[in-house]
């Protein structure tokens, strides 16, 4: 379910995400930009739950949107900030996740690029940004509320996409593959 909400309404509204009663339900209530809290909703219980310090002070002023999202697919939605101004074609984002044995929330990683344009495809998480000309997309899988980096794409819709395939042992792999819209379709070429 994606609900949007603009950070900057004057009013105060409310986004929720959480299929199943048995599952904690997230909550964001939005009083003006920069002003957010966000409730839990978990055995007939509801509570206040702080944003990461650190975190607030980064994203104070920088965010445009924010919404309730399940991210990792575990029925628990994720908090997602939209950085920015929604003025050129990377459209980038931070999330923080429910830690339910800390009952906290904590940021979720992503590569050094960070989240950008986001879609879920194959049953994976991909980020997608533009950079010189070319897109490049990374490829994720969730272990709980970690985002692992599967797979970088770059050079997407350049003609030469280079492969870096990370391993769960710690093991880099990189190799040419074939420009295809799909990354399952593209095709290890000839060194």
């Amino acid at each position: 379910m994606l609900l949007l909400l603009f950070g900057a309404l004057a009013f105060c509204s409310w986004l929720s995400v959480g299929a199943s009663t048995s599952l904690p339900q997230m909550f964001v209530r939005v009083i003006h930009q920069g002003n957010i809290e966000v409730l839990i909703s978990e055995y007939e219980k509801t509570r206040v739950l702080m944003l990461p310090a650190a975190f607030a002070d980064e994203i104070d002023g920088l965010y445009e949107k924010v919404h309730v999202e399940d991210l990792n697919n575990d029925g628990v939605g994720e908090i997602v900030f939209q950085l920015g101004q929604a003025t050129g074609v990377n459209i980038c984002y931070r999330a923080l996740t429910y830690v339910e044995s800390s009952q906290s929330l904590k940021e979720m990683v992503f590569a050094e690029a960070g989240l950008c344009n986001f879609r879920f495809t194959h049953g994976h998480l991909v980020s997608a940004y533009r950079n010189a000309g070319a897109w490049t997309e990374d490829i994720y899988r969730f272990h709980g509320h970690v985002p692992q980096l599967l797979i970088s794409d770059e050079g997407v819709g350049g003609g030469e996409v280079r492969r870096t395939v990370f391993s769960d042992n710690g093991s880099v792999k990189e190799y040419g593959v074939s420009d295809h819209v799909d990354y399952v379709k593209r095709t290890r070429l000839e060194d």
